[in-house]
């Protein structure tokens, strides 16, 4: 007998089983073999940002609670991942930095700001889920280190200024520790090829791998940071093109962790399976994604939030995703007000959770499509052989430390399909409803 989990439209997580049976061939097959098994699975998370703070603190003490815990509890996703901006980004209520402007020596440096916000946010969740691991990365150094003097539309780091930068960065991560958050990863710069018209710093692969070696590196030991360094922080287009560029650099490959990809723009799943064959010593994760709902740069249409498709979209990208090697998801927002923001420019996207506007919070379709991974799938746990068959049909497979095997399935098609599940030579047989997505346990 197998537990099954299936969300529809109409029911999120209706709880079933479905006995052992005979085979039925003509069906739909979905091939599972734990024998054969792949990459370690490392875990799901999402971003605290400014503007998930500020939501969160417009929230009663109920709600508070039971946003934390959908989120971060045994009963919620079990998030186990958390990504740190550094200072502001675009989903924050302003531009802000921990410094005065053009302070060359940082005896301004103060982060105490982020007291009233984040930090007793990030504790708390902390404290919930039993452990989190945190990555950081920032938008943009403060306006005066940057050649166009400006903490937005890109620009470069000065090459006066690569040891200032390197200092304020580390500074930043004692300060998250000695309030008791301890950063594990951390990456150069977030998306380091685009000009936005938010906080953004143009990087090339080279600069990368020489700013890690010659200058993250040291500032960070000097502080006593012992934090791993994640490369690229962008979309999968130009992962492959980028962590060859990167790794290249003699003297850095030895301080990367691994690479962080964004989803935005390109669906080339393959990319990742590449970077793992090339760099079989490096760890890869998506380190962000989101339906925008401004203008969405994947598809180049605007759209509104709650819209079953978004859910469906993170569902096929993230079995994709995990097929071809990725060890983990970070989403975006973790929360978002009923307009998608706040946001200082206007950059509106769709997060699971999002605020009704009368003090309660929506559950999108996207919380229910990570949970059905997120869930069930353990830090650990290893990715075994999964074949999904027909078009439409979508499947991952795990196994768990403790043996349990984990099956995720979902049918983007119109129509129900009947599926034979064969799993290490027991079948069961169920039908997959039309855009629906289950958890099979066995």
């Amino acid at each position: 007998m197998a537990k099954i989990y299936t969300t529809t439209q109409k029911e999120k997580m209706k709880e079933g089983v479905v006995e052992y049976t005979a085979p039925n061939y003509n069906l739909n097959t979905i091939t599972v073999r734990s024998d054969k098994q792949f990459h370690t699975h490392f875990g799901f998370g999402g971003a605290f940002t400014e503007a998930t703070s500020q939501c969160y603190l417009s929230l009663d003490d109920e709600k508070k609670r039971a946003f934390i815990n959908a989120y971060f509890s045994n009963s919620g996703l079990r998030y186990n991942l958390g990504r740190i901006p550094i200072h502001s980004c675009d989903f924050s209520h302003e531009i802000h930095t921990y410094v005065d402007e053009n302070d060359y020596t940082l005896a301004s440096f103060d982060m105490s700001w982020e007291e009233e916000g984040r930090i007793p946010l990030i504790k708390e969740c902390d404290k919930v889920a039993g452990g989190l691991v945190f990555f950081s990365a920032p938008w943009s150094p403060p306006a005066y280190m940057k050649t166009n003097g400006d903490i937005c539309h890109g620009g470069k780091l000065k090459n006066e200024c690569r040891e200032l930068w390197a200092d304020y960065y580390a500074k930043a991560l004692l300060g998250f520790k000695e309030r008791g958050i301890n950063v594990s990863f951390a990456s150069v710069q977030n998306e380091p090829e685009a000009i936005q018209t938010w906080e953004s710093r143009e990087v090339d692969g080279t600069e990368e791998g020489i700013e890690i070696r010659d200058y993250l590196v040291p500032a960070f030991k000097k502080y006593g940071l012992d934090v791993k360094f994640l490369i690229w922080d962008h979309n999968r287009d130009r992962m492959v093109a980028r962590a060859v560029e990167t790794l290249s650099i003699e003297g850095v490959t030895e301080h990367v962790w691994g690479l962080g990809y964004h989803w935005y723009c390109c669906n080339k799943y393959e990319n990742i399976a590449t970077f793992r064959q090339m760099f079989a010593d490096k760890h890869v994760l998506l380190s962000e994604c989101c339906v925008e709902t401004a203008h969405d740069s994947t598809t180049g249409l605007a759209s509104k939030a709650g819209v079953w498709e978004h859910g469906e979209r993170y569902g096929k990208q993230i079995i994709n995703d995990l097929l071809n090697g990725s060890e983990g998801y970070i989403d975006w927002n973790l929360l978002l007000d009923e307009n998608g923001g706040p946001n200082h420019v206007g950059n509106f996207c769709e997060a699971p959770l999002m605020l009704d506007g009368e003090g309660g919070i929506v559950y999108n379709p996207s919380y229910w499509y990570i949970g059905h991974f997120s869930r069930f799938i353990k830090r650990g746990a290893k990715m075994i052989l999964c074949s999904a068959g027909r078009d439409g049909i979508y499947a991952v497979a795990y196994q768990n430390p403790d043996g349990q095997k984990v099956i995720v399935v979902m049918n983007e098609n119109d129509r129900d399909e009947k599926c034979l599940f064969d799993i290490d030579g027991k079948h069961i047989c169920f039908n997959v409803e039309k855009h629906s997505i289950s958890t099979i346990l066995q």
